[in-house]
């Protein structure tokens, strides 16, 4: 039943309907809540519906349950997710920081050193009073 009503929010998430894919995804995370992906494609949804600051806190937990294997590719989408949630609720400075982070641990990532380029440049605008 878990996986059903999570592959159900992956659909829905994928064909952009957000707000119809957070019941299914809580319901698959009350049947199993130490999956990753699951609270990261929750985080999508919120993300997608606008909900930031429970999109962050959905992406923490996925973080936190992120298995030893999928460090990589994986964990640092989830970061820069996280880092632009935070960076459209005005938070460009921790924004920044996290995406700095993850910038140096992946410097070849052309995704994320775009992503630090834009928050570089927001937070240089907010300092000169733009």
């Amino acid at each position: 039943a878990g996986w059903a009503m999570f592959r159900k929010g992956v659909l829905l998430v994928g064909a952009g309907r957000h707000s119809e894919a957070c019941t299914p995804l809580q319901n698959a995370l009350r049947v199993s809540p130490e999956t990753s992906a699951c609270w990261t494609t929750l985080g999508r949804a919120y993300e997608g519906t606008g909900r930031l600051e429970p999109s962050i806190k959905a992406y923490e937990r996925a973080l936190e349950l992120l298995p030893e294997g999928q460090q990589g590719v994986m964990r640092a989408d989830i970061e820069l997710r996280k880092a632009l949630c935070a960076a459209r609720m005005g938070m460009v400075t921790q924004a920044v920081q996290e995406l700095e982070s993850l910038h140096a641990r992946y410097p070849t990532w052309g995704v994320g050193a775009c992503a630090l380029g834009d928050a570089q440049y927001v937070r240089a605008l907010e300092s000169t009073g733009e």
